[in-house]
């Protein structure tokens, strides 16, 4: 009897990790000359709620590659980003101007 509990316990505990879309929120990309001091971790913003973070910067040329999410949220084809100062210390935060009638697809450029 234990063994079948534990069968059942390894494959239903499988299944979740075979399944990483589960819960995962869709990442999109914006490109900026220079990061104006945004950090990995900071806020996403549209209409001044927070919505996602900053998961990754890198550069890319002579740019740098900003791997935002926006959690549940969908944002239009003509959306533009803005980095931000969020408080008086400096923090900064990613602001999105959501235009567009048609959605921006997951994994695709910001402008």
């Amino acid at each position: 009897m234990g063994i079948v509990v534990m069968i059942i316990v390894v494959a239903v505990g499988q299944s979740f990790t075979s399944v990483p879309m589960l819960f995962a929120r869709p990442s999109y990309y914006g490109q900026f000359t220079d990061t104006g001091g945004l950090n990995k971790g900071d806020k996403v913003r549209i209409a001044g709620m927070d919505v996602g973070k900053v998961e990754e910067l890198s550069i890319d040329g002579d740019h740098v590659k900003i791997k935002f999410s926006v959690g549940t949220n969908v944002i239009g084809t003509e959306s533009r980003l803005a980095i931000r100062t969020d408080t008086i210390l400096g923090k900064k935060v990613l602001e999105i101007e959501a235009r567009g009638n048609q959605p921006l697809r997951p994994g695709a450029r910001c402008h």
